[in-house]
């Protein structure tokens, strides 16, 4: 049975995915030993927890998933660096226009977006999901769908969403976001890694600020 040392990086089990962790301590003989972990759980929190060994094993990435741009980032910092990485788009789209992306965390007061970008006077909601290596659910469009129909009808405001994922979403993920377009429902995806190329997320953020207003119009 394999053991950790302190301060090895694993991969523990979380849900249909798994999350990075630090080994901090153990305890326990035999099928009651534990691996105490720490894991970041969402917003820079971060708590302590056990795992028997064979769940850390069976968490385990292939070397190729280690060592590949983005595998280790904790969740808080994927949103970070894609939030740096969407407003410099945003800025590189728009250089004439005196209307500066703002970025703000949280979704303008709204539960169900990470944060927003406050531009051509409408919202780009974008929601980021980071997973080192489960398939995505067609659930994280209608999430983000739900978000944009409730602010454009309830709130009145001008809003189109944005899911970016560090995995790449299959026919059924695209072919979700474009019913709801089809229904005046205005929610992109795009695969997104740092260090992997940009061109799938510059192309959404193109076409989702193109729906607010086109870029073309005015000064």
């Amino acid at each position: 049975m394999a053991d950790y040392e302190i301060n090895e990086l694993v991969a523990v089990p979380w849900g249909l995915d798994v999350l990075r962790g630090t080994v901090v301590g153990a305890y326990g003989e035999g099928n009651g030993r534990r691996i105490l972990v720490e894991v970041e759980v969402g917003d820079g929190d971060k708590e302590t927890l056990p795992f028997p060994p064979a769940a850390l094993q069976a968490a385990t990435l292939p070397d190729e998933t280690r060592t590949s741009p983005g595998a280790w980032l904790s969740g808080a910092q994927y949103e970070q660096q894609l939030m740096e990485a969407v407003v410099e788009i945003a800025r590189s789209l728009v250089p004439r226009r005196n209307d500066v992306p703002v970025p703000m965390i949280g979704g303008s007061g709204d539960a169900g977006v990470d944060f927003t970008l406050d531009t051509f006077g409408g919202e780009l909601a974008i929601e980021a999901k980071y997973y080192l290596h489960s398939p995505l659910r067609v659930q994280v469009i209608d999430q983000i769908a739900h978000y944009v129909d409730y602010r454009r009808n309830r709130r009145n405001v001008n809003v189109v969403g944005l899911v970016v994922a560090s995995v790449a979403g299959g026919p059924s993920i695209h072919a979700r976001a474009e019913q709801y377009r089809g229904i005046a429902i205005p929610v992109w995806f795009a695969h997104w890694l740092p260090g992997e190329g940009e061109e799938s997320l510059r192309s959404a953020v193109l076409q989702a600020l193109e729906c607010l207003q086109p870029l073309t119009s005015g000064e």
